[in-house]
Parts: structure tokens; C-alpha cells; sequence
């Protein structure tokens, strides 16, 4: 047999080899990352569920609690390896059917009472800080206000009130602003103040964005924005001149405030007719500015208040 045919002999034997030994490691490989797969979670306060996958390891951990006949279900998860440090879910169950959470699950970084860091950190931390009857009917209502983290954004809140069937009576992403709760007419019944936040980076900095207050109170079943917490007094000629000399430049980048945001809360309080005085008085041509004029402007800010969520139930009330 001639040297070159050996040597292919043995050149095919040593790549034969190496098949072989990489096809081997692959299979030890990833019998070692899928050999603990995830485990069915047993109902029940405090199982703790482990998960180890190929895409990252978890620790999950379940508690629940029982309120007016319904489960409510806490879900932990912390991970390891992943830019996701953890994640809370809320679910309610009755007589071992999911009722609520289904569609509207989503992750959070936390749930929180009073402010962000206030933290609900199991069932029965909810159980206490989170059931209340902000109605005053006697039925308490589970209120969920969810943090995802990040710059500024996002939040979103729900209550469900805790009625055969049960009632979603808010369950609304508030993007950069939370909720409190006031009962401003001492009724007994708690209203809801938000901030608007369409309004946020409109042609400017999120500092600087307009957010003016948004007041909620209970109609007919559902939380939605009322006018008549909102309405403030009309401002004197005065006053909307003294603002509209202040301004030097229409444009969004001077100072703290953006020059159109007092026209916003005068739209917001009930004043469109001082709002468009305020416009017409401190308008100041500027080329290189957000609006080439104040039609622009009014086309544009009619366009974005449109997108708000509250809408529908203060058109008449802005009055554009």
C-alpha cells in the first residue's frame, strides 16, 4: 500500500474520531442543560417550584390566599443569568378555575401599595395591603398596582372587585404616572387622580412634558375621568396676559416648562376659550421651532389629545 493511501487512511480515521467525539459531548451537553425541566407547580402557600433551561435558571415560588370565596395566587420568579432580575404575577381562581389573569397576566418587576418600593412580596403581604372596599358597598375589591420598571415608565392598575361574578372596575396602563386614591366629596366612595401622560416627550423632554391632572371617579360600574373633579375657575385676562408676556420663544426647548403647557392645563381645567387666548397672545414666530404656525400647533395637539384613554369621556369637556 503506497504512503499516500495510508495517509488519507489515517486523515479519515482522525475525522471519524472527531464526529464522533463532538456528537457525544453534544448529547452530554444537552442531556445536562434539559435533564431538569420545569415542575407542575402544587397549589398551596409557599411551593417553591425550580427550573433550569437552556436560556436561564429560575426560582419560582407560589403563595396564595383565600378572600370572599376566591384563591388569589402570587407568583414569584427570580432568575439567574438573565437581564430579567424578576417577575410577579396575580392570578384568582375559584373552585380550581382561573378567572382573572388569563389575557391580562403580564410581568412585573413589583407590585406596590403607596408608592414604587412599597412592594407586595407574597399572598398574604397582598392580603393585608392590597384588599380593600374602596367602594363603600361591602364587597372588597383586589387592587393591583403593577411597576415594570425602567426610565420613568410603566404603570398599570387594576381593581376587581371581589363580587359574584367578579367586576373589573379599572384596568388601565397609566404609562409614567401611578394612582392615588382621595375621597374628594367625603361620600365614602374613593375617586381616583392620575396624570395624564399623552403628553409625555411631545416635542420635548420628559421633564419638561405637560401632565396635567386627571381625575376618575365610579359611574356605573367602572372608573372614568369626571369632569366636575377637574373643572377649575376661569383665569382672569390678567392672568393669561402675565403668562403670554413671560413667553420669549414657541418653541420646546426653553427653560423648565414647555411654553404650551399652561394651554394644556387650561384645556384639562375646563377653559378651552382661555386656552386659545393664551396661544393667540404669546405666539411667537419662530423658524426653527416645533410649529410653523398655530394652526399647526392646534391640528397636532387635537391629533395627540385624541390618543388619550380618557378621551371618550372628557371630549365635551375640552371642548377643541
Amino acid at each position: 500500500m503506497s504512503i499516500k493511501i495510508k495517509s488519507k487512511i489515517v486523515y479519515i480515521g482522525i475525522i471519524c474520531v472527531a464526529v464522533i467525539l463532538c456528537a457525544t459531548a453534544g448529547f452530554f451537553i444537552y442531556k445536562n442543560l434539559t435533564s431538569e425541566k420545569d415542575m407542575p407547580v402544587n397549589e398551596g402557600a409557599g411551593d417553591t417550584v425550580k427550573t433550569n433551561t437552556v436560556q436561564t435558571k429560575a426560582v419560582t415560588t407560589i403563595t396564595s390566599t383565600e378572600v370572599n370565596g376566591y384563591k388569589i395566587n402570587f407568583t414569584h420568579s427570580s432568575f439567574a443569568d438573565s437581564i430579567i432580575d424578576e417577575s410577579n404575577k396575580i392570578d384568582i381562581t375559584k373552585e380550581g378555575k382561573k378567572i382573572w389573569g388569563e389575557v391580562i397576566d403580564q410581568d412585573f418587576g413589583g407590585f406596590y401599595v403607596d408608592g414604587v418600593g412599597d412592594w407586595i412580596k407574597d399572598a398574604d403581604d397582598l392580603k393585608k395591603k392590597a384588599i380593600e372596599d374602596i367602594t363603600g358597598n361591602g364587597i372588597p375589591e383586589l387592587i393591583i398596582k403593577g411597576y415594570s420598571g425602567g426610565a420613568h415608565c410603566c404603570f398599570h392598575t387594576y381593581i376587581i372587585e371581589l363580587s359574584n361574578p367578579i367586576s373589573i372596575l379599572f384596568d388601565l396602563d397609566t404609562g409614567n404616572s401611578g394612582i392615588e386614591f382621595k375621597d374628594l366629596n367625603n361620600d365614602g366612595v374613593m375617586e381616583l387622580v392620575t396624570n395624564e401622560d399623552v403628553f409625555a416627550y411631545w416635542y420635548t423632554s420628559f421633564a419638561a412634558s405637560p401632565m396635567p391632572e386627571v381625575v376618575l371617579s365610579l359611574q356605573n360600574g367602572k372608573y372614568r375621568a369626571d369632569p366636575k373633579y377637574m373643572r377649575k375657575a376661569v383665569p382672569t385676562g390678567k392672568e393669561i396676559k402675565a403668562e403670554a408676556d413671560g413667553v420669549e420663544s414657541w418653541s420646546g426647548a426653553q427653560g423648565p416648562e414647555v411654553t404650551w403647557k399652561y394651554a394644556i392645563d387650561l384645556i384639562y381645567s375646563g377653559n378651552m376659550p382661555s386656552a386659545k387666548k393664551y396661544v393667540d397672545l404669546a405666539w411667537r414666530p419662530d423658524i426653527a421651532g416645533e410649529f410653523k404656525s398655530k394652526e399647526e400647533f392646534w391640528r397636532e395637539l387635537d391629533e395627540t389629545i385624541k390618543d388619550s384613554p380618557y378621551y371618550n369621556d372628557l371630549a365635551p369637556f375640552f371642548n377643541l
